[in-house]
Order: C-alpha cells, then structure tokens, then sequence
C-alpha cells in the first residue's frame, strides 16, 4: 500500500538527514514567509538561492531555490513534496509556536490524544 512502511523496517538511530531544498517561484515572497512566520534565518544568500536555518544555530534546514515561472502542484497532484517537519523541543513550545500562527491567520487542527 501506498505510504505505509513494511512492519519489520525502522529507520536507523543514528540516521541525520540533510536540508529539504525547496523550488519557489517568488524567493523574496518565500523568504519572507520562512522568517516572518516559521520564524527561520537566513544563513547564506546568493542569486537565485537562499539557505535558512534555526535562530542560535548554523545548521541549514531550509535552502529555497528559485525558478522562475514555476506553478504550484495542483490540487490533488502527485508531485512535489507533501509536508516537512520541524520538531519543536517541547509543548510548550508548540503553545506559543500554534499561538504564533493563529496571530497570521492560519488555523490548525492539533491531535486531541498526546
């Protein structure tokens, strides 16, 4: 079936991924909505290309790279990626984080079973 892992495979401990490089059409608009509302910062900028990663850190996490032109996946598409995570250190942290993004307009659906 489709996006479920077979039941005797995990991931290995010890595995690290790298940064999700993303393809935008409008780098400044997309800069803007990394630092304003996911509240990253930029780490290294060149034409046509910037990397992000955490306030107090230089790790990079985001690197969005411009194309000019390109149109969004269409609803219900199969294409392009679905969703990245950013994992926050506690609840918290989440509250404020959910808090945040409320403040921009943006509603979320939080599970009810943690």
């Amino acid at each position: 079936m489709d996006g479920i892992p077979p039941s005797a495979y995990r991931l290995p401990d010890g595995l690290s991924l790298g940064r999700v490089v993303l393809q935008v059409a409008d780098l400044k608009r997309s800069l803007d909505f990394y630092q304003s509302v996911l509240g990253l910062r930029p780490l290294e900028h060149s034409e046509g290309r910037s990397t992000l990663g955490a306030h107090g850190g230089n790790l990079p996490l985001v690197e969005l790279r411009e194309r000019a032109g390109a149109s969004p996946v269409p609803r219900g598409g199969r294409i392009g990626l679905y969703h990245f995570a950013i994992l926050l250190p506690d609840r918290p942290a989440l509250g404020r984080f959910v808090t945040h993004l409320s403040g921009w307009g943006f509603g979320l659906v939080l599970p009810t079973t943690w």
